[in-house]
């Protein structure tokens, strides 16, 4: 590369790092819960509870473990029941999946976009690792991953929006 463009690329890496580190913590919540969940002593009704206070966790843990992921035979409507279902690893990776998004926003189309296809990547992850690993932590886990797979783009279209539109133009070409 030459000098100029070694020069842009580091300005771009610059601009990222730095956008990366303003970032804040976990909403007060998210953080509460999560010291819940890895205090041993802490019960299953007292997390739901916790969870329950939060419009945002209460609605996507129900729309979770009423998803076809979980194959329910009825409707659950219960916290509780769901943060059975779900379990503490589960409860963990969605806290991290909402996290994310609460701290990268979804203000842009283009981030609509990108937060819509991870959410699809998610789903698909999961139940491919459900249906072929037969493996809880694995498939616990595997939501997380296709959640969080373009977490690079979704960081990057914060920080240049148009950029990522003129980079998805040149893929295309």
């Amino acid at each position: 590369m030459d000098m100029e463009t070694q020069e842009h690329m580091t300005r771009l890496t610059d601009d990222i790092v730095s956008f990366i580190d303003t970032l804040p913590q976990f909403p007060e919540n998210i953080a509460r819960i999560e010291k819940l969940l890895n205090d041993p002593e802490s019960k299953l009704s007292t997390i739901a509870s916790h969870i329950s206070n939060d419009v945002v966790l209460t609605t996507d843990l129900l729309k979770l473990v009423n998803s076809a992921a979980f194959s329910l035979q009825k409707k659950c409507t219960s916290i509780i029941e769901a943060v059975k279902l779900v379990g503490i690893r589960g409860i963990k990776n969605l806290l991290y999946s909402i996290g994310t998004m609460h701290l990268l926003g979804s203000a842009t189309d283009e981030q609509k976009r990108l937060w819509d296809h991870s959410y699809k990547a998610g789903f698909y992850t999961y139940n491919l690792a459900r249906n072929f690993l037969k493996n809880r932590v694995v498939t616990e886990d595997a939501y997380v991953c296709g959640l969080l797979h373009d977490l690079g783009k979704i960081v990057f279209s914060a920080v240049y929006p148009d950029l990522l539109d003129k980079i998805q133009a040149l893929k295309v070409q």
